[in-house]
């Protein structure tokens, strides 16, 4: 397959991607982690720009977990769409691949599994068809697709077909600026 060819299915595979994510009324090509909090339903929460995870009133995504810091985590979404996570000087620490973090922000791809307390963050591709994450190790989640598409049946509902389409058309044209960047 020449190289036109395969960047052509390529686009054509992350173009039907971000309109399963507009059909399912989520925010087209946006990164986002699939949440196990034991005795919760997991759910998904879109990352955008930066979010904290604690207990506590400050964090952004707030965790009924008692080995959770008030101020435990954040997760930042970079100007490139790189993800990274940092342990705030939390008391437990936060744990990628069963490995504690070191110091500073670290780099996560899709399927990276996080886990701080008894609780295991999941990030998504975004272009990933529902239910697909990448294959996380063993020790830190049974099976992450299993996870993900448990959430799917958490996630709210679908928002009006307008603005399904308008993030549908804003996540193609994204994509469109970036193969192009790509090609010249």
């Amino acid at each position: 397959m020449s190289g036109s060819a395969a960047r052509d299915g390529a686009t054509r595979v992350a173009a039907a991607a971000l309109l399963r994510a507009a059909a399912r009324g989520e925010p087209a090509g946006v990164p986002h982690l699939v949440v196990q909090e034991a005795g919760v339903p997991p759910r998904r929460v879109a990352l955008g720009g930066e979010l904290t995870v604690g207990r506590g009133p400050v964090a952004a995504l707030r965790l009924a977990d008692g080995g959770v810091s008030r101020l435990h985590a954040r997760f930042r979404v970079e100007p490139d769409g790189a993800v990274t996570v940092e342990d705030l000087g939390s008391k437990n620490g936060v744990r990628r691949g069963g490995r504690p973090l070191g110091r500073g922000p670290c780099a996560l791809a899709p399927g990276d599994a996080v886990v701080v307390g008894e609780t295991t963050l999941v990030l998504a591709d975004p272009l990933a068809p529902t239910g697909e994450v990448a294959e996380v190790g063993a020790g830190e989640l049974a099976a992450g697709a299993e996870l993900a598409a448990a959430a799917e049946v958490a996630a709210p509902a679908p928002a009006p077909a307008p603005a399904r389409l308008l993030g549908a058309a804003a996540g193609l044209l994204a994509l469109s600026g970036l193969l192009l960047a790509l090609a010249g």
